[in-house]
Formats: structure tokens, C-alpha cells, sequence
């Protein structure tokens, strides 16, 4: 389709198609994901399509890995990145300076400020089972206590 008119609507665009000539043809396309081929023209050094995010990934200032970049929707008027494989299960990321501190998906890392994002501090588990077979053995036995020599 040949675009002849658009304009800037909030987080979207409008637009008028020279194919598209009555209402109900425009009616047709209401609620319909476009996609078109943008050839080679540039973005700006410090923007990328959202596509370029995915699997990219994504860690905290303290080097605490979060997962990678499954998802990307706009919210507000900005854009939140959906991270998942991490610990931590799914993680939402506003893109903002205040919580994103490094922002290089084309060299493959986004850092964000943990606190900023309101994560707590990630707790060092010990491993869960039995701390030795000899310990278990003798809180097991009621009777157990020092051995007495047979006479």
C-alpha cells in the first residue's frame, strides 16, 4: 500500500492509503498490525528498532544477571522491556536514565540500577538436604548417645 498522508497520533501514527478510498475499506484495516520495509535509512546512533532487543542481555549494576530481552510494548509513553530466564523470573524494565545506566544492545548488554527498579538485594541461599549422613543418622535414632563399653 502507498502511503499519501500521515500524522503523529500519541505513541502511533495516522495514516491515509492511496489504496484505501471508502470508510469501510479504512474500517477493514482498524486494529490491523503493519508492517513496512524501511531500506536502508539510518536512526540515530542512540536508537534501535525494538526487534534489535531481543536476546540481548541484561544484568544489574552489581553484575547480577536478570535473563535476556524477550519482549518489548509501550506503556506510558515509553517502552518496557519484558526480561525473563533469569533467577528472578519475569522482570519488567522501564526504559528510562534513572533505572537503565548502560544501554548497548548492538554490543549485547543492557545494565540497569537494581534499586532504582525496586529489586531487593538477591539472598545467598545455603543448599537445601542433608548436611552429612553421620549427623542425620544419630537425630534420627532416639536412643542415640555415647556408646558404653560391654563388661
Amino acid at each position: 500500500m502507498t502511503v499519501i498522508w500521515r500524522s503523529a497520533d500519541g505513541p502511533g501514527l495516522l495514516l491515509r492509503f492511496k489504496e484505501v478510498t471508502t470508510r469501510e475499506q479504512a474500517t477493514a484495516l482498524h486494529d490491523i498490525y503493519l508492517e513496512a520495509e524501511i531500506g536502508d535509512r539510518a536512526l540515530a546512533d542512540d536508537a534501535v528498532w525494538w526487534h534489535e532487543l531481543e536476546g540481548v542481555a541484561v544484568k544489574t549494576r552489581e553484575g547480577e544477571p536478570l535473563g535476556v530481552v524477550e519482549d518489548v510494548f509501550r506503556s506510558g509513553g515509553g517502552e518496557v522491556l519484558v526480561i525473563t530466564g533469569g533467577r528472578r523470573g519475569e522482570v519488567l524494565v522501564p526504559v528510562v536514565s534513572s533505572i537503565v545506566v548502560d544501554f548497548a544492545p548492538r554490543e549485547g548488554r543492557i545494565v540497569v540500577d537494581g534499586e532504582a527498579l525496586g529489586l531487593e538485594p538477591e539472598r545467598v541461599r545455603r543448599p537445601r538436604g542433608r548436611r552429612s549422613s553421620r549427623a542425620a543418622s544419630s537425630r534420627s535414632s532416639p536412643n542415640a548417645g555415647p556408646t558404653e563399653a560391654a563388661e
